[in-house]
């Protein structure tokens, strides 16, 4: 006779998905902080896959979604964080990534303007049709822009960038949000991290926005805080998304010094199933 043991999620959990959300990884990363925030309460997915343009996150939905049937092994997905477009947004003639060898798509990293918007379409189509096998009863999806670039910070063999390029797409990512906002009742909201940006930097220009990135497109440590604040902000603000707010979730397992045989789950652990062999 052998014992096999379901998956145990006694924690919801966050799906991060986007292109650069794993930089600066030491402390001062998107993932980082949100992470940090949501310890003991919800479980934080990275999934977050530098140089990929929204074409080529396309092609990884089979691998990192759940479909929605099987999909008792998941944790349940109360929030979707989609931030994609600086690389879509890179300059036409400049590609220096290959092309992953398992993409299903063989362009360069340059998608054009109105395809992204088509692609972003897709993926919350994806979540929210309810005859999607993607389709996720309830869940919050959070559709954060590119931020704006500089220049001054770019090195030769960097792919090349610009100022008023990239903000066409931060404008469709907005626009995008938007729409579905109105269409879903509010569960997509759009997260403008451009103007989040340019309104702590007091402007666009260049010396102001150093600060808050480290090589003109990735953000440091400050401009991650700048993002999770306003995504903390957008979370509170709403109504029918305040569940998610940290301070409204209880913590499903004590602080360590806080445990003791009275202490009440909010999950009760999948019971172990015997099987024979």
């Amino acid at each position: 006779m052998g014992i096999t043991s379901q998956a145990r999620h006694f924690q919801d959990a966050i799906i991060l998905f986007g292109d650069s959300l794993t930089q600066n990884c030491t402390g001062g990363s998107f993932a980082y902080r949100m992470t940090y925030a949501y310890q003991r309460k919800m479980d934080v997915l990275n999934r977050g896959f530098g140089d990929y343009n929204t074409e080529w996150a396309l092609s990884l939905f089979k691998r990192l979604f759940p479909l929605r049937f099987g999909r008792s092994e998941f944790p349940q997905i109360k929030l979707i964080v989609i931030w994609l477009g600086t690389n879509d947004a890179v300059l036409p003639d400049d590609s220096p990534t290959p092309v992953p060898e398992d993409a299903e798509y063989d362009t360069g990293r340059s998608v054009p303007l109105a395809k992204y918007g088509t692609n972003l379409n897709k993926m919350i189509d994806s979540f929210t049709d309810s005859y999607s096998e993607y389709h996720l009863p309830g869940v919050r999806i959070a559709l954060l822009t590119p931020p704006p670039v500089v220049l001054s910070m770019r090195k030769p063999g960097q792919a090349k960038v610009d100022l008023d390029h990239t903000r066409k797409y931060k404008d469709e990512c907005l626009s995008v949000g938007k729409q579905w906002s109105r269409k879903s009742g509010g569960r997509v909201q759009p997260v403008d991290c451009w103007k989040a940006i340019t309104d702590v930097a007091d402007g666009e220009k260049d010396d102001a926005l150093r600060p808050f990135f480290t090589d003109g497109v990735h953000l440091s440590p400050n401009g991650y805080q700048v993002v999770f604040d306003e995504l903390m902000r957008i979370i509170k603000k709403n109504a029918n998304w305040k569940h998610l707010d940290p301070a409204n979730i209880k913590a499903t397992v004590p602080r360590y010094n806080a445990v003791t045989d009275d202490w009440e789950w909010d999950y009760e652990p999948t019971p172990v199933q015997e099987r024979k062999d």
